[in-house]
């Protein structure tokens, strides 16, 4: 029964990621990047161990972050408890496992943000959100164009990556929303944090 709860609302979290393109070339030793962030935008249970059982052929020790990442898609997909959660706990471990022998690569760093905005707080699997997220931001100028791409159009309908080619900039910033006493003109109100769109709201 415990499983059965505890996964219960892991059977669909992974399946609300939003849609992710990859354009440009691939460019990734042993992993067809637009197999993968498919697999992992879709619900096809079929394809997601076709892309892992060509990882399982072509692996390098870079590949673990994604094998992992899309290993714990796969766990939302399974039918049985038991499998559901063994296969999330190996994910994870994998994921966490090629964070931590690479901590500067961005793209694990987008996996796992990926993977914790969408995980049902039961399995415990958030605590990297915010850190993982100001590193995204604050890198991602530097990043390839082709990851550049998927973090883009994963940060359209994320709720705490905001990416985007507006005006950016460096330090907190705020308006107070009011009124111009002397001339009676209505205030903008405006609130921006580092490397976040600057957004104006009418007041």
């Amino acid at each position: 029964m415990k499983y059965v709860l505890k996964f219960f609302a892991v059977i669909t979290f992974l399946s609300f990621i939003p849609g992710i393109i990859v354009k440009g070339n691939p460019a990734f030793v042993g992993i067809d990047k637009n197999a993968f962030y498919a697999a992992m935008a879709g619900n096809d249970l079929n394809k997601i161990n076709t892309v892992l059982a060509d990882m399982t052929m072509n692996a390098t020790v870079a590949d673990l972050a994604f094998e992992g990442a899309l290993m714990m898609k796969k766990a939302g997909l399974l039918s049985k408890p038991k499998e559901k959660l063994h296969t999330f706990k190996a994910g994870r471990q994998k994921l966490e496992a090629a964070i931590l022998n690479d901590p500067d690569n961005i793209e694990y760093r987008f996996l796992r943000l990926m993977i914790q905005e969408n995980a049902p707080k039961i399995v415990k699997y958030k605590n990297d959100i915010e850190n993982d997220n100001r590193l995204i931001r604050n890198s991602f100028k530097k990043l390839s164009p082709v990851i550049q791409q998927a973090i883009k159009d994963y940060s359209k309908k994320s709720k705490v990556l905001i990416i985007t080619g507006a005006f950016q900039i460096n330090a907190p910033f705020k308006v107070v929303v009011g009124e111009d006493t002397h001339h009676g003109v209505p205030l903008l109100a405006g609130v921006a944090t580092s490397q976040r769109q600057f957004e104006i709201h009418p007041s």
